[in-house]
């Protein structure tokens, strides 16, 4: 699976793939990027809160570690 979302991810040029998450500058919400690569932008939006984490330092898929 993460040979396709490499393959995937390497279709976008803004992009940039570093430690298997995407170092992304703006919130899913912003883009229209596939489903296939969702689970690996870095930082998020808080669905319960709307904080926004980094997934390297705390949360799980789209809470942040006081919401989960």
């Amino acid at each position: 699976m993460l040979a396709e979302v490499k393959e995937t991810i390497s279709q976008y040029d803004f992009y940039s793939f570093e430690n298997n998450l995407i170092q992304n500058k703006k919130s899913i919400k912003e883009t229209e990027s596939p489903r296939l690569i969702l689970f690996r932008w870095r930082f998020r939006i808080c669905t319960s809160c709307s904080h926004e984490f980094d997934i390297e330092n705390e949360g799980m898929f789209y809470k942040c570690g006081e919401c989960l």
